[in-house]
């Protein structure tokens, strides 16, 4: 025996077309605000272009400290890998500092490699880099591509400071 069922027998327990599309729209929405109001906050690529859009004061934002460090190694690393020096700065008190600046290096300079240390440990924190920041030998700068080492050191007044040793000239 067959039954023929008719289109209005047949009812969907879930949304309507246009309710799905709400719901779709709503989500997209709520996910573009969300993430444009965490990359104002956290150290996203494009944090500085949307807190400037947003009217934010660059004098007071964290985003300009990192803007600023963005630039140095893009303009003062334009080839090979990199050697990371620290001199005579504190574990504790330059903490951030110290692993603020490994890793804006290696974001900036990726995919080349940026190095603070020579030996084959793991790097889990300020002191351990400290403890591990020496260059063994000047084959190994060579065996491993690195044409410029910043040294970070500290002043007579205690203010940072940074020098730049080429290992090799960058190319035009």
């Amino acid at each position: 025996m067959e039954r023929n069922i008719a289109k209005s027998d047949v009812t969907s327990p879930g949304l309507g077309r246009n309710q799905l599309t709400r719901v779709i729209s709503a989500v997209i929405l709520v996910v573009t605000v969300y993430c444009s109001w965490l990359s104002i906050g956290t150290n996203d690529f494009n944090r500085h272009m949307l807190a400037q859009l947003l009217g934010a004061d660059a004098e007071n934002s964290h985003y300009d400290y990192s803007l600023k460090w963005d630039v140095f190694y893009a303009f003062n690393f334009p080839d090979g890998n990199l050697f990371i020096k620290f001199n005579g700065l504190d574990p504790e008190k330059h903490k951030n500092f110290i692993l603020s600046q490994y890793i804006r290096a290696s974001y900036n300079l990726y995919p080349r490699k940026v190095y603070v240390t020579t030996l084959p440990v793991e790097l889990t924190d300020s002191a351990s880099i400290l403890q591990n920041n020496a260059i063994s030998s000047e084959s190994w700068l060579t065996a491993n591509g690195v044409d410029s080492i910043v040294t970070f050191s500290l002043t007579s007044n205690g203010d940072q400071a940074y020098t730049i040793t080429r290992t090799k000239q960058p190319s035009q």
